[in-house]
């Protein structure tokens, strides 16, 4: 019972426990699968029950006499409950629990139609309901693939760590409750037939295990698949049916559950407005109609106050079908009762709900236009069921219009007009209406031409020209051209020399700047597939001559294997770059991607020795025909590799270590030895993690025998480090 409780007792402790590979039981959901309707919001805040496609309705079950029918003592709570003063802080509408032990294998799986509040502690509008199903088991083998098949599905876990821990919360909303009927769950797991039989207004006793009916699939139980789970299992625990191709050495179940559940025995009843409406001949007084809901059949009656008091409405009788009901009432006096009372007598207890009076409002028109003038107009005409009523249109954005005497408010320049307004009235009445717009077609938008360059360069430099950013209809066509400073076709003796682009035509290309300083006149021509096109001009400077500077940084690190990129693209006065190596002792020589340009590249090479590096020399020339020159060093990432533990226990081999390399594709060899044979053999590589942490657990190298005394492990780093000749210890 103790493990029971538990199992049923962290229901908002673990919403946002991880869920693994979730993989229905089958591919077709059977009809009578899920959850079918809710009920009315009861006083307490949740839902007076929920049903399922069988119709069978479960409400909370809050009862504390006796506890035991609905577990709450072991969140111990006592006592009639009363919201928020007295109030459980989590309860069930059903629960389904199942517990299996196995060897060293203890299983659990649960099913639940939960109810709780979302941050914990008992407070008045933060209610949640929600299905859940959690799936926990303990003393698995890693690195293994687990089925569990329950009555609501199956999952399957692969490459798990030695345990499985799942929970699936489906409908978790505050005041959203209809999210639950989303979940898997439905219909109800309850008693089967079978004695004894559940207590009376129960679906089950969950003190005691039983076997049950209520799966859609027909898995009246969970089994757990997977290697060798049978060993040492109880003969009870052997899974029947067997899953088709499953060996019975790999499946144990439990068909006995704990199921919790209380019927409804009340319907309740929605109030859904009470909408009042003034006299019109002058007198006072005036009549409210009433909406509400209920199942078909009950006795709903509707009143305010005692006879005498202000706004009394005596008691009537509401009438309906089909679960709805109405009734239309008078009141006296200048004003109506601020709220009316509705009461279902069918219920034990009686349920007594209030609903709140308000006007009635009503939206005939609301258009958006413009006007003769080319102004945006937003116009609403509205009216109240209570002439002295203040209407306010509200809009988007918070814009607001009062309703004039004559039924109309405009709000203006709305440049695009909204799906829907509201008007709300000073009387607490508010109904939101669909807009109808009046929009002239909207022309097709032409292409952005969008070039991008630089603004200064010295003489004799490569320009580059970008127009990728330029955006359009479907494929770009793209004509770059000189041009004069007016935009005029370039002519040759207007101030500025003649260049050539090398691909016109192309998105990306680039000229030579002249020798001589002044400006070039450019212009980007984008067409796109409308036929439509746009034109941009700009202009590049070409500065007087002046002394190159080259500058980048002098120091890079480079783990083994991953790519360094040497950047001078700070250098300054630059026509050209040029990036070369210079030998250092018996470093071995890279290749460099893009060596004449300001950024290059290469892939760092596993070092000699790490304290020598690789040396780069960037050679920048200006257009003053001098050149500069900086030196960048590139040093080996040093790997801080570590074995932390080393055991082995026939037939795994289990190998635990760290590494201060975490970044790239750092991964560790391990070679394992036999010190008394000779005989060795490599393992992995293994992957290491964000952490700098990694892990081997597996059988021993091909060729590879003994004890642990006899072992020992040499472990090396793609970054470049190692450890040798660790001892393996028993275990």
């Amino acid at each position: 019972m103790n493990r029971r409780r538990k199992a049923l007792g962290a229901a908002v402790a673990a919403l946002t426990a991880a869920a693994l590979l979730t993989v229905p039981a089958s591919a077709a959901v059977p009809e009578n699968a899920g959850l079918q309707a809710m009920g009315p919001i009861a006083e307490h805040g949740f839902p007076a029950w929920y049903s399922d496609k069988t119709g069978l309705r479960l409400e909370p079950c809050l009862d504390t006499a006796p506890a035991d029918l609905c577990t709450l003592l072991a969140n111990g709570f006592s006592g009639t409950p009363s919201m928020p003063d007295h109030f459980p802080d989590e309860f069930f509408y059903s629960a389904g629990v199942g517990e299996l032990e196995s060897g060293g294998i203890t299983a659990t799986v649960e099913a639940a139609l939960e109810g709780a509040f979302s941050t914990g502690p008992v407070r008045a509008g933060d209610q949640i309901t929600f299905g859940r199903i959690r799936i926990r088991v303990d003393g698995l083998q890693s690195g293994q693939t687990y089925r569990v098949i329950h009555p609501y599905g199956e999952e399957v876990f692969s490459n798990i760590e030695e345990e499985i821990n799942f929970t699936e919360d489906i409908g978790v909303g505050t005041n959203n409750f209809s999210g639950a009927l989303n979940s898997r769950l439905g219909p109800f797991l309850r008693w089967d037939t079978r004695n004894p039989a559940p207590p009376e207004g129960y679906i089950g006793d969950p003190n005691v295990e039983h076997t049950f009916t209520g799966s859609p699939y027909n898995t009246n139980y969970f089994q757990l698949i997977g290697p060798n789970v049978a060993a040492g299992a109880p003969s009870n625990a052997l899974c029947d049916p067997l899953p088709v191709g499953v060996a019975a050495t790999d499946c144990v179940q439990q068909a006995q559950w704990s199921i919790m559940g209380r019927k409804a025995v009340n319907a309740d009843v929605a109030p859904e407005s009470a909408i009042y409406t003034r006299n019109t001949d002058g007198t006072d007084g005036g009549t409210i109609l009433v909406h509400a809901t209920s199942d078909d059949g009950e006795a709903i009656v509707v009143e305010n106050g005692a006879l005498g008091d202000p706004g009394h409405v005596a008691r009537r009788q509401m009438y309906g079908s089909h679960g709805r009901y109405v009734a239309n009432v008078s009141y006296a006096g200048q004003a109506p009762p601020a709220t009316l009372t509705i009461r279902n007598l069918s219920d034990t207890p009686v349920a007594t709900r209030t609903v709140k009076v308000v006007d009635g409002v009503t939206v005939t028109a609301a258009t958006w236009m413009l006007n003769a003038v080319g102004r945006p107009v937003l116009s609403v005409r509205a009216g109240s069921t209570d002439p002295v009523a203040k209407l306010t249109v509200h809009g988007p954005a918070g814009t607001t219009a009062a309703v004039d005497s004559t039924g109309l408010a405009r709000i203006l320049d709305l440049k695009a007009p909204p799906l829907k307004v509201t008007v709300r009235s000073d009387k607490g009445g508010s109904i939101e209406a669909p807009v109808k717009a009046t929009v002239v077609p909207t022309p097709i938008l032409p292409p952005t031409a969008a070039p991008i360059h630089p603004t200064n360069v010295q003489p004799r430099a490569s320009v580059g020209l970008d127009a990728t950013r330029s955006i359009g209809m479907g494929a770009l066509t793209y004509a770059w051209s000189q041009v004069n400073a007016d935009g005029t076709p370039f002519r040759t003796g207007l101030g500025q020399d003649r260049v050539v682009i090398a691909a016109p035509s192309e998105p990306v290309t680039s000229f030579l700047a002249p020798l001589n300083p002044g400006t070039v006149h450019l212009a980007l021509k984008v067409a796109d597939q409308t036929g439509l096109n746009a034109t941009v001009r700009f202009q590049v400077a070409v500065d007087a001559p002046a002394a190159p500077l080259a500058v980048a940084v002098g120091r890079l690190d480079g783990q083994i294997g991953s790519t360094v990129t040497l950047d001078g693209s700070g250098s300054l006065n630059v026509v050209r770059y040029r990036w070369v190596q210079v030998q250092m002792g018996s470093n071995p020589t890279v290749t460099l991607a893009n060596s004449l340009s300001a950024k290059a590249t290469f892939t760092m090479p596993r070092l000699p020795d790490p304290n020598v590096p690789l040396n780069f020399r960037l050679v920048v020339s200006g257009g003053d025909g001098t050149t500069h020159y900086v030196t960048v060093q590139v040093f080996q990432v040093v790997d801080n590799l570590a074995i932390v533990s080393a055991a082995y226990g026939a037939p795994d081999l289990r190998v635990r270590g760290t590494s201060s390399v975490t970044t790239g594709t750092n991964k560790v060899t391990l070679t394992v030895r036999n010190t008394a044979t000779s005989a060795s053999g490599t393992l992995g590589p293994v992957p290491v993690d964000q952490f700098g942490d990694w892990q081997y657990r597996g059988a021993l190298p091909a060729g590879v025998t003994g004890n642990a005394a006899n072992l020992r492990i040499d472990a090396v780093s793609e970054a470049g480090s190692r450890v040798l000749n660790y001892a393996v210890t028993a275990g």
